[in-house]
């Protein structure tokens, strides 16, 4: 199983609520580029991505949908999930569990070809979530930008 994680792109820096920021024109192309980006390490480890998980606020929302252009472009349909457990705010553990519930509903279907699963998710919560999976309790400090 790989697990790709995506901070979603470069957002506008003010909007009535945070949840309602959007992606500039930057994070818009950002996000098509990590859109290839992940399309070639799929390819690379003969992965089938076979869910998307992003945070229901706009900008991530926004950045999935960049995301899923760019893979149906290239072939690929994915299908995808907003997932409240991928907000900022959100304890590590929780966007964990998360993740694992969703990777659990779909491992019978795919089971002769390695699968993937992309979250799209925030600051600070990406670096916690990978902090959390490296040692199981948040202490490495993993600094992603």
């Amino acid at each position: 199983m790989k697990l790709y994680l995506l901070r979603h792109g470069q957002a506008e820096p003010l909007a009535a609520s945070d949840a309602e920021r959007q992606l500039t024109a930057v994070g818009e192309a950002g996000s098509k580029s990590a859109a290839e980006s992940l399309i070639k390490r799929l390819q690379e480890a003969d992965a089938h991505l076979c869910h998307l998980l992003h945070s229901p606020f706009v900008r991530t929302t926004q950045t999935k949908e960049q995301v899923v252009e760019v893979l149906r472009s290239s072939g690929l349909s994915v299908p995808s999930t907003p997932c409240d457990a991928l907000l900022s705010e959100t304890l590590p553990e929780h966007a964990a569990q998360a993740i694992d519930v969703c990777l659990q509903s779909v491992v019978g279907e795919n089971s002769s070809t390695p699968i993937a699963l992309l979250a799209v998710t925030h600051q600070p919560s990406v670096s916690r979530l990978v902090s959390w999976l490296v040692d199981g309790d948040g202490s490495s400090r993993a600094a992603m930008q």
